[in-house]
This record gives C-alpha cells, structure tokens and sequence, in this order.
C-alpha cells in the first residue's frame, strides 16, 4: 500500500483552522445544555392544561453552534481531518450533534469517503473517522430529533446513512489485510465492523475515566516501566481483551438485512479470508496467515473484536430459534 493507491485530500484552509479555534466547544455543557431542554419540554407538555408554567430553558446553544459549523466545514472536513487542532474539533463536533441528528451524521459520514485509506493511516485523521463511526450507533430517536426542532429532512445532495456505511466499508475492504497490521487502521476497522454487525463496545469505568497523554503529542524519553495486569493476568496496553460487547438496537441501520449482511461478510472475508457466508466450506482455509495476524500486536486485537461479534451474533441466533421451537402451554 503506497500513496498512490488512495487519495489524499489538500491542507485544510488557514482560514477555517481560524474560525475553528474560535469555537467555545464544551461537551459537558453541551449534555447539560440538552438534558435540561429535554427535561423542561418534557414538563411542558404535562403542565400545558395547568396555571403554572416552568420556567424558559434556553435552547441548547452548543448543540446549534455544532449543527452550524457542521455546515460551515462539511466540504473540508477530511482535510480539516488531518490537522491536531481541526480533527479534535470535527471529533467534539460529531460527539455533540451525530446522536441527536441523521442528516449530521451523514454530513460527517460523506466528508471523509474517498479519503478513507488515507484517514485510516493518518495519526489524527484515524481518530476522526473512528469517532465518526462510533457516534453512527449512538442514535436518540426521531422523538427527541423533534424535541429538539433538528430538520431531518432529506437533503438530495447527501446519500443515505446506509449508503455512505456501505460505501465506507468498500473503499477500505480491499486493503483491510494491511490496514489490519496497521497501528491506526486496526482501529478503524473495529469499529466499521462493530456497526455493520450492531455492537457496540463497553470499556471499563477504570480505563473509561482514566486520563491518558494527548493523542499525537510526543512523550519524552523515561525509564521503561514493567507493565501492569489487571485481576485475570492481562495488561492494559489494550483494552480488546478485556471489554464486553453487546448487541443494540439501531434504527439508523439494521444488521439483520441481508445487504448489511453480506456488506460485513465481504468486509470479513476480505481481511481474514474466512466465508462466513457459507455454512460448510468445501475445505478448511490455511490458518497460517491467521496465525500471523494473531501474533501481531494490532491484527490480534482486531481478531478478538471479530470472534466476540461472532459469538454474539451465534449467541442471539440460538435464542431466536429456541423462542421459535418453544410450543405454548395449552
């Protein structure tokens, strides 16, 4: 995989690093700024036949300010990508907007297809895109969309949410072999996999709330330390091992259609080499590559993600045929 297997986007614009610097994100107080919206337009609605009214709750001024500069930046958004201070921005912005709006996602989703290689590899711009697919799954609802008077209309320049994961997913299928080996793209591909599959990954509140170096930032030389285990023996220098994975209910895509389907199959196969679409194989794949990919320290952990997805899937499988064959009492 060389630079002319992929395209590269062109250096984000000084004037837009510009007017992103001069964005007030605050996460925090954009949760804040929506659950307290949420919880006034709830109480609203109970008191609308009653004297007292609650009070104003202004509507969530991060969570506007994220919408509007999503359409100020969403035809720079892969170069903006591969820059520390604009990728950290595009990250805060999908984190604020993509769980309560569609069309964000979208908008997020189309700004970085065609430079998905690219992005993949790229220290910051890895990043970027896992944050983006990570926020795919996290989905409100159209109920609260509405609450909060977000326009998810159809917007015809835009392919859908479903179309752009799948589009996503074959742009990298071809080189998923190396960006699997590779530091930043194993990262990317476990999070493609866990959405075209509808899991999602729960890490540990003693790794979740621990504080850890900036990203991209170079670290001076010390002493090297022994690493530290955790109770069943394994270190924390990755966390693949040790997080549970669960199924969710996603509308925004759904991993029992066939097209998802065959789309994460394909994705599979590609990688591993391993026909998930066919129950009995005619003769079994030489495990020698898979031995290789285990051993390396970025394809081992993607391989951990696939098999825990798997047994998920098998597991939610035999439940639904065990409710099936169960006969009702007369």
């Amino acid at each position: 995989m060389d630079d002319t297997d992929y395209n590269r986007p062109r250096r984000p614009n000084a004037d837009t690093l510009t007017y992103m610097k001069s964005l007030p994100f605050d996460e925090v107080r954009a949760q804040t700024e929506i659950n307290a919206y949420l919880e006034h337009q709830k109480k609203d609605l109970e008191t609308v036949h009653q004297d007292d009214q609650p009070n104003e709750v202004e509507y969530p001024q991060m969570l506007s300010a994220a919408m509007s500069a999503l359409d100020e930046i969403q035809n720079e958004i892969a170069s903006l990508a591969g820059d520390e201070l604009g990728s950290k921005c595009i990250e805060t912005i999908a984190r604020i907007a993509a769980p309560y709006s569609t069309t964000a996602t979208r908008k997020l989703l189309h700004g970085i297809t065609g430079y998905m290689i690219h992005l993949s590899t790229h220290r910051y711009g890895s990043h970027v895109v896992q944050t983006i697919l990570q926020n795919v799954l996290k989905n409100w609802g159209t109920e609260v969309a509405k609450t909060l008077e977000i326009d998810e209309e159809e917007e015809e320049d835009l392919p859908s949410l479903r179309d752009l994961i799948f589009t996503v997913a074959k742009e990298v299928a071809p080189v998923s072999k190396d960006l699997a080996l590779h530091i930043c793209g194993s990262h990317v591909l476990r999070s493609l996999l866990c959405i075209l599959s509808g899991c999602t990954e729960v890490v540990p509140d003693h790794l979740a709330n621990k504080a850890g170096p900036q990203r991209g930032k170079l670290k001076s030389k010390k002493k090297k330390k022994k690493k530290k285990f955790i109770e069943d023996g394994s270190s924390v220098t990755n966390n693949a091992s040790y997080s549970e994975y669960k199924l969710v209910e996603n509308p925004r895509l759904d991993p029992m259609d066939q097209t998802t389907k065959d789309c994460f199959n394909n994705l599979v196969f590609e990688m591993t080499e391993l026909d998930l679409s066919c129950s009995e194989p005619e003769k079994p794949s030489d495990p020698g590559e898979l031995q290789q990919f285990a051993c390396n320290p970025s394809a081992g952990p993607l391989l951990i993600v696939l098999l825990r997805i798997l047994t998920l899937q098998g597991s939610e499988i035999s439940k639904d045929e065990t409710q099936k064959n169960v006969k009702p009492e007369n």
